[in-house]
């Protein structure tokens, strides 16, 4: 009796938090749309790592790190050289530690991404890999026909070598 009541009194005092809370927010000048998030839950969404796109973004950034070190470091060495003026080598340095600064940022977010998506790949070979011990277990009791187990069995191993596959592509990536 009395936990059927408490859920009323406990929706009310929800509802009552959220408008004093958005009442609140909105009296210290935060902007309608900021106190509509701070207000509604946001869904958790995982970033879908689109793979080809990815890796091939992933390998461009560095590359191109790659190139811009270098460029540093030869300017560093012409400069050491006497061959460049340091105004020049003040200003070149300037800009190339710059662009390295971004392309490391860029790199760090899509590493952050490839985890993710190899933990999100794991957790999901780890499920068919139970799958595929349920099913074993089904056919051994009798609860799935050969026909059947033959059927689910060589789904799930194909999507388990999927899965590795892309596990393989993305570890290559991260250090």
């Amino acid at each position: 009796m009395i936990e059927k009541n408490l859920f009323p009194i406990a929706l009310f005092g929800i509802i009552i938090i959220v408008v004093v809370g958005a009442i609140v927010l909105r009296g210290r000048g935060v902007s309608r749309a900021e106190v509509s998030l701070a207000v509604t839950p946001v869904p958790i969404l995982r970033p879908k790592l689109e793979m080809p796109s990815q890796i091939s973004d992933y390998q461009k950034l560095t590359t191109e790190l790659t190139s811009i070190k270098q460029k540093l470091t030869k300017l560093t060495n012409s400069y050491t050289g006497g061959i460049v003026s340091e105004d020049a080598y003040n200003t070149l340095k300037v800009d190339y530690k710059k662009e390295i600064s971004r392309l490391e940022s860029l790199r760090s977010l899509l590493e952050a991404k490839i985890k993710a998506e190899l933990e999100s790949l794991s957790t999901e070979e780890t499920r068919v890999k139970k799958e595929l011990e349920l099913l074993e277990a089904k056919k051994i009791v009798g609860d799935v026909s050969e026909e059947q187990y033959g059927k689910d069995k060589s789904k799930l191993k194909t999507k388990l070598a999927e899965l590795k596959d892309k596990k393989a592509g993305l570890s290559s990536l991260t250090p």
